[in-house]
């Protein structure tokens, strides 16, 4: 039997019924009635900045003007503080300096921290929950358990009767015992919290904008400034 080709491209030119609805009937007797000139607000979660079909209007200006996205309110508890000769100490217990390119007239900072696993899709945070034990955990471990079986073999060399071991030896075999317990449970109850980010808001005079130290180094100077979506133009209506 022939294989009958198939259209395998989206259908976008069905997403809008433009004929049954009479769009294009009305497009064709008013050509310029395709919303240029016009400013829309939208109230919806789902409008997506970076969608190609929001890039451009038909006369090549920016689609979307500004974008406010208030689904992560409430996300990071923030407390006030007023930083002492020019650092922020943070709820993690570090001391950042603030970037000389920093303007904030209040002279008022809010503080507060994030787990970056809760921003992470389970299968991104599952791959990264492993790579960041391999790196951080596994290496050392291996080190201290070969260290403790090491110790407790040279020991059991050196004293093959139990029976006559004095108490002082006792106490040491049952030391290297425990640490190799202590070594395996630490192992079976492992748990990654992953790494915590601080987080700096202010007002910069103009907006609100946010610093999150993605640095792991304590440099706020290699952490952009970020605030909401807006675009500074001159609209003539």
């Amino acid at each position: 039997m022939k294989d009958i080709p198939v259209n395998t491209e989206f259908p976008i030119s069905d997403l809008l019924p433009k004929k049954e609805t009479g769009i294009t009937s009305f497009l064709n007797k008013y050509p310029n009635y395709d919303g240029r000139d016009t400013v829309i607000a939208i109230l919806d979660s789902g409008i997506d900045p970076g969608a190609p079909g929001l890039q451009q209007t038909i006369d090549g200006k920016i689609k979307i003007i500004e974008r406010f996205d208030c689904s992560g309110c409430g996300d990071v508890n923030t407390v006030s503080i007023t930083p002492k000769e020019g650092y922020i100490e943070t709820l993690t217990g570090k001391k950042l300096k603030i970037p000389s390119n920093w303007k904030n007239p209040e002279g008022i900072y809010r503080i507060g921290q994030k787990n970056a696993f809760d921003l992470y899709p389970d299968r991104l945070k599952e791959r990264m929950k492993s790579d960041y034990k391999k790196k951080h955990w596994d290496e050392n471990h291996r080190k201290a358990v070969s260290d403790v079986s090491r110790e407790l073999a040279e020991f059991d060399t050196k004293h093959p009767n139990n029976s006559s071991l004095t108490s002082a030896e006792k106490l040491e075999k049952e030391n290297l015992e425990a640490k190799q317990d202590v070594l395996a449970n630490y192992e079976k109850k492992y748990h990654d919290p992953g790494p915590v980010y601080d987080c700096i808001l202010f007002h910069d005079g103009d907006k609100w904008v946010c610093c999150i130290d993605t640095s792991e180094d304590g440099d706020l100077s290699k952490c952009p400034l970020v605030g909401e979506y807006m675009l500074l133009i001159n609209m003539s209506l």
